[in-house]
């Protein structure tokens, strides 16, 4: 935990409250798009860009270890968060 990392993926939901936003990124490269999903929270500066469903995003920031939160259809999923400190929109 506590370890630097940075990755590139393709945002597949977007969770606001104000400027504190939590993202579900896919960020491994496949033959068709992107997997492997990551939990990233993040504090949007007033004057950044909204990042949305589908963009394609590099994000820089710090390993939280492990995320379990409920699902819409009341499973758990455990999956890595990251608290990034940045987030470049690539497309």
């Amino acid at each position: 935990m506590d370890q630097k990392v940075v990755y590139r993926g393709e945002v597949i939901q977007v969770m606001e409250s104000g400027n504190n936003i939590v993202y579900r990124i896919n960020v491994t490269k496949s033959e068709f798009g992107y997997d492997d999903t990551v939990y990233v929270t993040y504090k949007r500066g007033k004057d950044e860009p909204r990042i949305l469903e589908d963009d394609i995003v590099t994000f820089w920031g710090v390993s939280k270890g492990l995320k379990t939160y409920q699902s819409t259809l009341g499973g758990q999923i455990t999956i890595p968060q990251v608290n990034a400190v940045a987030i470049n929109l690539n497309r």
